[in-house]
C-alpha cells in the first residue's frame, strides 16, 4: 500500500532532517556553517543527512567562484516544497511552548533558527 505520508517521512523523518531545511531555508550553507547552526549534530550524520537529501533531489551543492572556492548547499524547488511542512511544524512547536503566546498574531515561519534561543519570522519563506 502507497501512503504519501510513509513517503515523505522517508525522505524527510530522520533525525535532524527538519533542521538542516530549517537553515538552509535562510540561504545557502557551508558545511562548517551548518556544523554550527544545527547544534548537536555530529559531522558525520549532517554529512550522511545532506548526501541523502541531495540524492533525494531537496537539496543541491554548488562551487562558489574564488576567492572563497567552497562548496555550499542550498534548497531545490523540491526542497522549497517542504517549506509549508516547516511553517506548519513551527507554529504547532511554537503554540505549544510553555509561557510563549501568539497573542493572536500570525508569526509566519516561526522557527528557532541560528541557534536554540533566537526565534525569527522568514517572511520570505513561502
Amino acid at each position: 500500500m502507497y501512503c504519501p505520508i510513509a513517503r515523505a517521512l522517508d525522505v524527510l523523518g530522520e533525525r535532524w532532517t527538519l533542521l538542516i531545511l530549517r537553515e538552509l531555508a535562510g540561504g545557502d550553507q557551508r558545511f562548517t556553517d551548518l556544523k554550527r547552526l544545527v547544534v548537536g549534530i555530529p559531522p558525520n550524520v549532517l554529512s550522511n543527512r545532506l548526501k541523502a537529501l541531495v540524492d533525494e533531489g531537496v537539496v543541491e551543492t554548488r562551487e562558489l567562484p574564488p576567492p572563497a572556492a567552497r562548496t555550499v548547499y542550498g534548497l531545490t524547488g523540491r526542497g522549497r516544497e517542504a517549506m509549508p511542512v516547516l511553517r506548519a511544524l513551527a507554529r504547532w512547536g511554537h503554540r505549544r511552548r510553555a509561557g510563549w503566546t501568539t497573542a493572536g498574531r500570525d508569526w509566519g515561519f516561526v522557527a528557532f533558527v541560528r541557534g536554540a534561543e533566537s526565534c525569527h519570522a522568514f517572511q520570505h519563506c513561502v
